[in-house]
């Protein structure tokens, strides 16, 4: 069928132009700037504090908590169970 050789090769050429526009629009590597939008949205959930650390990774796409763990740590400075408290103690004020 030609109609979906013709979608893989637009799809491909999306993701080409994707990698090459993404560092001028966003001054990161795709990869980089997608790990960051991962990591953002887990704080997010973390801060809900209705899911573990372990359900957040499965949820924001890491194939392992452990993994997780080292890029959130890498990212926030604190492991994302620490940081989940941190963010869900009420402030003074």
């Amino acid at each position: 069928m030609p109609g979906r050789r013709h979608q893989g090769c637009a799809r491909r050429a999306g993701a080409y132009r994707q990698r090459r526009t993404a560092p001028a629009a966003t001054g990161l590597s795709p990869l980089t700037f997608q790990k960051q939008v991962r990591l953002q949205h887990a704080r997010v959930l973390l801060a809900a504090g209705d899911q573990t650390a372990t359900q957040v990774a499965q949820k924001v796409g890491y194939a392992t908590s452990a993994q997780f763990t080292r890029e959130y740590t890498r990212f926030y400075g604190m492991p994302p169970v620490r940081h989940a408290a941190k963010l869900r103690k009420p402030t003074a004020g």
